[in-house]
């Protein structure tokens, strides 16, 4: 049996300026591979993978580069999956680790503090004010089991910037 899961990452862009930046580093598919010697007789195998903590670091700039936008312009991102060979039973999440930094203490980002879960349509997944740098993101995957069809699946992340 052999198991693949791939996620590939996106970036789009709603009502941008030549200014607006949305950053997502590393920019790098994730694979988690399920063999056959990863199962023990009578053993399932394990139904949930996770990235490390940073895995994902996005970083926002909205607007022209001055202190106003800096420290002050609100924007949001949203996230959602586009399937291409992905299983109903296997659920993508995402969660935000961390606040990242940004110029000043009142710049601020919410949401996300918890696991969502990633759906095929635009969910809102962050709100930030000001400029913003590395913020942290994991990635988990739920429902994985033997009962799947040993395959390769694949789904992609879109994430979308929105100036507020």
């Amino acid at each position: 049996m052999r198991l693949l899961i791939v996620i590939t990452l996106l970036i789009s862009f709603e009502r941008a300026t030549s200014a607006q930046g949305l950053t997502l580093s590393p920019f790098s598919d994730w694979h988690v591979e399920v063999k056959a010697e990863d199962i023990r007789a009578g053993d399932d195998i394990q139904s949930t993978y996770d990235t490390r903590s940073d895995h994902l670091k996005l970083t926002g700039e909205v607007g022209s580069r001055n202190i106003f936008n800096i420290l002050f312009a609100e924007w949001k991102v949203k996230v959602q999956r586009e399937d291409r060979g992905w299983h109903h039973d296997l659920d993508l999440y995402i969660r935000r680790t961390g606040n990242g930094s940004g110029y000043f203490y009142g710049n601020s980002v919410e949401g996300a503090n918890t696991y969502m879960r990633i759906k095929e349509g635009p969910e809102d997944l962050i709100e930030c004010r000001g400029w913003r740098y590395d913020i942290p993101f994991q990635f988990e995957i739920r429902g994985v089991s033997l009962l799947l069809p040993a395959k390769t699946y694949r789904t992609v992340v879109i994430f979308t910037i929105i100036d507020d």
